[in-house]
């Protein structure tokens, strides 16, 4: 059976159809006109215009080259206002008066530095040979367990040596600690180093 349709409802492929697009090596633009020409390794530049970087591309690039351009110093400045304020290492300076030596630790006494600070605190005693023992506690701003086992045996030497053991200036965060420990019910307790030297001179 053959059908016959009115000439207003055939389709003519020829009239309808796009052009084929020729592929050579000028393209043009249909957006703004302009002519882009293909370089040797195959990708399209503006003639005049240096091509542009794909936006992820640049993006990439950007993160790449600054966080190489950022200081080193920078860098750990930033790393460490992340973490919070930064804790300052113990360490201890000593003064000797007489027969009476002075230490003044400043920092933190824990599990990490109280070794360092049984350290330098009896091998000053023994270079010094003092007879009576000051401990300065106005730059300490914190004590563990482990920090008050050193003074109660740095109070247990002085004692054997016939000395005597005694601390002083404390920071109030400190203070309460040793209301903790109940160390003032062992060793006495002064407001100031000057109060405390020569309560120590007078018990010769």
């Amino acid at each position: 059976m053959q059908l016959h349709f009115p000439e207003r409802f055939v389709v003519r492929l020829s009239d309808d159809l796009p052009a084929p697009r020729r592929v050579g090596k000028k393209h043009q633009n249909h957006q703004n006109g302009t002519r882009r020409e293909s370089r040797p390794d195959g990708k399209l530049a503006r003639e005049g215009v240096q091509t542009e970087k794909p936006a992820h591309r640049a993006h990439l690039s950007y993160l790449r080259t600054g966080h190489a351009a950022m200081s080193l110093a920078r860098r750990k400045s930033l790393l460490a206002r992340s973490r919070g304020p930064q804790i300052r290492p113990m360490h201890c300076s000593f003064v000797t008066d007489s027969d009476v030596l002075v230490a003044c630790p400043a920092g933190r006494i824990d599990t990490t530095t109280y070794n360092d600070f049984k350290n330098l605190l009896n091998g000053e005693l023994d270079k010094t040979g003092a007879k009576h023992l000051v401990i300065d506690l106005s730059g300490l701003e914190y004590v563990s367990s482990a920090g008050f086992r050193e003074f109660f045996l740095a109070g247990r030497r002085m004692s054997r040596d016939g000395g005597t053991l005694s601390v002083c200036s404390f920071q109030p965060q400190v203070k309460e600690l040793f209301d903790i420990a109940q160390f003032m019910t062992a060793y006495a307790v002064h407001d100031t180093r000057e109060a405390a030297v020569a309560a120590a001179k007078a018990a010769r």
